[in-house]
């Protein structure tokens, strides 16, 4: 009895000792499983701007009276950027922004330089979102002034943080640039105060009598304005019309005197091609220096219609010059024309866009996606997919995580990330199913 009760007891340590070893063996499957799974999630590189980003503040005022923020950003740097993240702190002695203000630009201001992405503002050309970098280090293109309403940002600080569209591992992602990340603390810009002209010191109307009471044009010192009757007794001379006096006494000084000075040289408006201004903003003024003017009285600047395509011109300031349908195909340039060899994809060979496609106002052909709201109609538009939805990472639109069949909109040919991607909100990524 004393010998199988010890075998028994012998069989039940070795059974306990089985399971345990079971037990260790099928965490570690699991535990492999699991890290496996986790990696989908994670990049295998960290993505990184390119070096030699660097973007400026020209200028930041704010009234704290209306919560008008004014920025104008400067590109500073050696590289084109896309946009930027922009977030404000709590407190001016904050480490951290982490109030994120990309909700809060106006909408109508400056409208068509740029547009909400994934939380940042992208920069846009003509109006439109493209995986391109727009704000160029040169002039014109190098400044962006842009406008936010948001009330309590007095003493406090806003961060800048450049994006970027880099290409990593064969595809245009869109990229933080971390490294070239700029503060700027943020006070109430006071209205300057305005004085009134008959207190001001000045003789507002060149008659020749400053203020109340020597001016008789003025009932108070609170009087706005000089102009009127004349002061004391005038003596008509003939008038002069770049003088600042009214020398006839009839009460009108220089240009304002219509009857002596409408005709006058100084007071005929000088043409767009010798006023010392980019009327046309090409970055040439005036002729000779500007090709849109024949001569100095040229009253425009302004050439697009010409034929042809010049250094300040481009598909989305001329599409007429700069799409000549003349058989080149300019790959890669700004210039992109809709005809050559081979055609861009989707053109047809009269430099129209195949059916169901439209210009892409930059010589190209896009999707016509009139009617389209989301991002389950635009994946309803190409072959094999009927619905979509948003998700969180690309992971999660294919298998294992995701669908079978499903695709993240970047991989579906023929489709536009940025479209089917900017449908999406919160969770930014847009995922096709069959």
């Amino acid at each position: 009895m004393g010998i199988n009760m010890l075998r028994r007891m012998n069989k039940k340590g070795l059974s306990i000792m089985i399971g345990y070893v079971l037990l260790v063996v099928i965490a570690i499957v699991m535990s492999l499983v699991v890290y496996q799974w986790v990696k989908t999630y994670i990049p295998k590189g960290g993505l990184e701007c390119v070096d030699g980003v660097s973007v400026f503040l020209k200028d930041v005022t704010y009234d704290c009276n209306t919560g008008i923020l004014d920025i104008t950003m400067e590109n500073k740097g050696r590289f084109n950027v896309a946009g930027f993240f922009i977030h404000a702190t709590e407190n001016i002695d904050d480490e951290l922004a982490t109030l994120d203000l990309s909700g809060e630009i106006v909408t109508d201001y400056n409208e068509g330089n740029w547009m909400p992405y994934r939380n940042a503002i992208a920069f846009t050309l003509g109006g439109r979102l493209f995986d391109t970098n727009t704000l160029t280090p040169t002039s014109p293109n190098n400044e962006v002034t842009l406008r936010f309403d948001i009330m309590g940002l007095g003493d406090k600080k806003i961060e800048i943080t450049p994006v970027r569209f880099e290409e990593i591992d064969e595809r245009i992602r869109f990229v933080t640039c971390g490294n070239a990340r700029i503060e700027q603390g943020v006070s109430c810009d006071v209205a300057p105060v305005e004085v009134a002209q008959c207190d001001d010191g000045e003789d507002n109307d060149g008659d020749g009598c400053t203020d109340y009471p020597e001016d008789d044009d003025c009932t108070d010192s609170s009087d706005t304005t000089e102009s009127g009757s004349v002061c004391g007794t005038c003596i008509p001379e003939t008038e002069i019309c770049d003088d600042e006096l009214d020398n006839d006494c009839d009460g009108y000084v220089d240009c304002q005197d219509t009857a002596d000075c409408s005709a006058d040289p100084a007071c005929t408006n000088p043409s767009e091609c010798s006023d010392s201004t980019d009327n046309d903003g090409d970055g040439d003024i005036d002729f000779p220096d500007d090709l849109g003017c024949t001569d100095a009285s040229d009253d425009t600047e302004e050439n697009c219609g010409d034929g042809i395509c010049s250094s300040g011109e481009t598909l989305a300031t001329c599409y007429e010059d700069c799409n000549t349908c003349d058989g080149t195909w300019n790959a890669g340039s700004e210039n992109v024309e809709c005809d050559g060899t081979p055609l861009p994809e989707n053109c047809l060979v009269d430099c129209t866009c195949d059916t169901n496609y439209i210009t892409n106002g930059v010589g190209g052909c896009e999707l016509d996606i009139t009617g389209v709201a989301g991002c389950n109609s635009y994946c309803a538009l190409f072959t094999g997919f009927s619905d979509g939805y948003c998700e969180e990472t690309e992971q999660k639109c294919t298998p294992p995580q995701g669908p079978l069949g499903g695709t993240y909109i970047g991989d579906v040919p023929g489709a536009d990330y940025l479209v089917g991607d900017g449908f999406c909100g919160s969770n930014p990524y847009c995922c096709c199913v069959p």
